[in-house]
C-alpha cells in the first residue's frame, strides 16, 4: 500500500507498530505503568491493517500529514481533516490509550497570523468525545505573541473541555493588556479573515497562505491593535501590545509578499 501524498512510498504503519510491540516486550512487559510512546506520523498516521497495538504502547497520532489548520477536525467538506478523522476513529478504536499531537505552535508558518484558537478549541472537544484522554501540545512558548489565548484556552480545556471558549479568550485578553474589547476585535477580524476566504492550510505557507489571505485583508483588523495601545493602562500592558503589533505587522508583510508572488507567478 502506498502513501496518499507520494505514491512511491509505503504506508509503514503496519511495520512500525510491530516493531514498537517487540520493544515493548523486551523493555516494558515486566514494568506496570510504564508506557512507550511511538509517532503516528506522516506515511504512518493510518492506523495499521494486521498489526495491533501493544497496551504498553502508546501510539501518538499527529495532526500533521493530513491537516487542516483553518477547520475543526470534525467539519464535512475538509479534505485533509476528513482524511485525518478516518486515521483517528481508527486509532481510537485499536488503540484506547492513544495520545494526539496537536500543532498549538507551528515554525513552519514562519510568524505568519495563525487564528486556529476556536478550531482547536473543537478539536480538543471532539478529541474527548472519542474517549481519547491524552494530549501533547507542540509549543515553544514563545508564540505566545500570536497565540496566547490558544495557550490558555488549551490549558483550560484540557481539565474542563465544556469551559465558555469565548469567556476565557475575553479573561485571557482583560489580564495581559487592560484593553480587552479592542483586543478581542482585533483577534475575531484576523479569524473572520481566515473562515470567510473558506480556503485550507496545514503547514506550507509558501503554498498555502493565497489559499486563506489576500493582499490588503486586514485593514479591518490594524486599527483594534492601535485603539489597544491608546487603551492599555499600564506600562507593561503597552509592552505587551505592542509586541503584539509589531509581531502583527510583519506577519501582515509578509502575507502581503506571499499573496503577490503568488499572482506574479500566475
Amino acid at each position: 500500500k502506498t502513501w496518499y501524498r507520494t505514491p512511491s512510498e509505503p504506508v509503514v504503519s503496519d511495520r512500525l507498530c510491530a516493531f514498537a510491540n517487540a520493544v515493548a516486550e523486551q523493555a516494558v512487559r515486566d514494568l506496570p505503568g510504564r508506557e512507550l510512546y511511538m509517532f503516528a506520523y506522516v506515511s504512518y498516521c493510518e492506523p495499521p491493517e494486521t498489526a495491533r497495538p501493544d497496551p504498553q504502547v502508546t501510539h501518538v497520532v499527529c495532526h500533521y500529514i493530513p491537516a487542516c489548520y483553518a477547520h475543526p477536525i470534525d467539519t464535512p467538506g475538509c479534505p485533509d481533516n476528513e482524511r485525518y478523522k478516518r486515521y483517528l476513529e481508527g486509532w481510537a478504536k485499536l488503540s484506547p490509550q492513544m495520545m494526539v499531537y496537536a500543532y498549538t505552535d507551528k515554525s513552519q508558518w514562519l510568524g505568519l497570523p495563525r487564528p486556529v484558537v476556536r478550531q482547536m478549541a473543537a478539536d480538543i472537544r471532539y478529541y474527548r468525545s472519542l474517549g481519547i484522554r491524552k494530549y501533547l501540545a507542540q509549543s515553544s512558548g514563545s508564540g505566545w505573541i500570536q497565540a496566547g489565548p490558544l495557550y490558555y484556552v488549551t490549558a483550560k480545556l484540557l481539565w474542563n473541555p465544556a469551559a465558555d471558549v469565548e469567556a476565557l479568550i475575553r479573561e485571557w485578553n482583560q489580564g495581559m493588556y487592560g484593553a480587552a474589547d479592542e483586543m478581542v476585535k482585533w483577534y475575531d477580524a484576523v479569524d473572520a479573515v481566515v473562515r470567510e476566504s473558506g480556503g485550507h492550510y496545514g503547514g506550507d505557507p509558501l503554498s498555502e497562505v493565497s489559499n486563506v489571505y489576500a493582499p490588503g485583508c486586514f485593514e479591518q483588523a490594524g486599527p483594534h491593535l492601535d485603539r489597544a495601545l491608546e487603551l492599555a493602562d499600564t506600562e507593561a500592558a503597552r509592552g505587551r501590545v505592542q509586541r503584539v503589533r509589531d509581531q502583527f505587522l510583519f506577519g501582515a508583510d509578509g502575507v502581503e509578499v506571499i499573496c503577490r508572488q503568488a499572482k506574479w507567478a500566475e
